[in-house]
């Protein structure tokens, strides 16, 4: 199947074994999740990271609610600037606020957002709130006496404004892309309503394979009275806004959403039978390329490089990989490498995962001492930034380095942009070993290829 099986055969024979031992040992989990109790406690909180702006919401598409009568010197703004949208458990993204409380002559005074209660100094009564929560409370002492007046934040853009003139009111975050989600609005949402939608992919055994279930984790602002999904009026008593977390699957890839005011949109998405857990695929493109081996011709041409590469899937970002680089024509080398893939770290709104690459690599190369093969451990990393030029592109760079030590140097590098279908990556190839009685051999290739997955599995 590539080169390396055919020349040799017991090494390739290894890796299937590998492989399948990894697969019989390794069932797949991941890390437990559920959405808070209370959003707009955890929304507040400034150990949340924050995240990329979802929609050109500004603090004037805001109005306070009393719901109770409120003394005429008692007065609640949002500071201009303070909007930040936070990411809250990974999968939703919100937006909260600072406000600033006008109330003279008080002995004290309190915010409350969801269990969270803050105390208010009298010289600077500024506090965070939720800009997507039911209600949250003011309280003041004067006098003695604590009066309490709960108040909630309204989502009522005037008309004009970047945030009443939007298009689409269901937003889909990055996690969601490699799922092809779509959210198609039916009846539009009212001005006064906008949704989030994050996304999940689990997997669960049936059969003796593994049967992938999204979830679709909703949060809906600005609903009254029931929500239907799927036609069926959801049991949960409802705030407002409303959060749930929906289940879809091969079987049950789409389901309709609707509220009492008649508004409503149906989330689709791309959901296999079975997770396929292997692939294998190709890339071919033109590089230059220099090998020189002592006692063979020098070898300095452009030519095709091709590069067989694949994935096995163990568990939530953990895989393990392989690669095979060798040039079509010209003086044969044959670089051959596994490694074990996993995410270390996200950062940049979840966008952005750095990626440690752990494993070996086998340089194979002819020389008049016969073939040549030279074992070595440069380690690597991928750093991946996701849906880059839109949804479902990617861009990733990364390397494998092993500096010079011994007569042994590797460095293997590339800038890689394209989908799971398909990619264009540039990579640069340098390689130095020892051919025999103490000479060298010296490769280095730069180009540019273009792979896509051949099987799955």
């Amino acid at each position: 199947m590539t080169l390396i099986a055919f020349r040799h055969a017991r090494l390739f024979r290894s890796l299937v074994a590998l492989l399948a031992l990894l697969g019989l040992a390794t069932d797949v989990f991941a890390s437990p999740f559920s959405l808070p109790e209370n959003l707009s406690q955890d929304l507040i909180s400034e150990s949340v990271p924050t995240a990329f702006e979802v929609a050109p919401f500004h603090e004037s598409d805001f109005q306070v609610r009393w719901k109770r009568a409120v003394p005429a010197d008692v007065r609640i703004e949002l500071v201009p600037g303070s909007l930040t949208w936070v990411r809250i458990a990974r999968m939703l993204v919100l937006p909260r606020a600072r406000i600033r409380v006008h109330a003279p002559q008080v002995e004290a005074m309190q915010l409350r957002v969801g269990r969270s209660v803050q105390q208010l100094a009298s010289d600077g009564k500024e506090a965070p709130v939720s800009l997507f929560s039911g209600s949250q409370e003011l309280s003041i002492q004067r006098n003695g006496k604590v009066d309490r007046y709960p108040f909630e934040l309204v989502f009522s853009p005037a008309a004009g404004s970047p945030a009443a003139l939007l298009r689409s009111r269901v937003f889909v975050d990055s996690s969601c892309s490699s799922f092809r989600v779509e959210a198609i609005e039916g009846a539009p949402l009212p001005v006064t309503q906008w949704a989030f939608l994050g996304c999940r992919m689990v997997y669960g055994r049936s059969g003796g394979s593994l049967v992938p279930q999204l979830e679709v984790h909703l949060a809906w602002a600005g609903t009254h009275g029931s929500v239907l999904i799927g036609g069926i009026p959801q049991s949960m008593e409802l705030e407002n806004p409303f959060v749930a977390t929906v289940l879809l699957s091969a079987d049950q890839p789409r389901v309709r959403l609707q509220d009492s005011s008649g508004a409503s949109f149906e989330i689709s998405a791309g959901i296999p039978r079975r997770l396929t857990t292997a692939f294998v695929g190709v890339g071919l493109g033109p590089y230059s390329y220099l090998i020189q081996v002592p006692g063979e011709k020098t070898v300095q041409t452009v030519a095709p490089i091709t590069t067989l590469y694949g994935s096995y899937f163990l568990a939530e970002g953990s895989r393990v990989v392989f690669f095979d680089a060798f040039p079509v024509q010209g003086q044969w080398y044959n670089d051959f490498g596994l490694y074990f893939n996993t995410e270390s770290s996200r950062a940049l709104d979840e966008r952005l995962s750095f990626n440690l690459l752990l494993g070996f690599h086998l340089i194979s190369f002819k020389s008049p001492w016969g073939i040549q093969h030279r074992l070595g451990a440069p380690q690597g990393f991928e750093v991946i930034y996701r849906d880059a030029l839109g949804r479902r592109t990617n861009l990733s760079v990364g390397g494998f380095f092993y500096p010079p030590i011994a007569g042994k140097a590797y460095y293997n590098t590339w800038l890689r942009i394209g989908s799971s279908r398909i990619f264009g990556e540039l990579n640069y190839l340098s390689w130095r070993e020892l051919a025999g009685d103490g000479n060298q051999a010296i490769s280095r290739s730069v180009g540019i290829s273009v792979g896509a997955p051949l099987v799955f599995w």
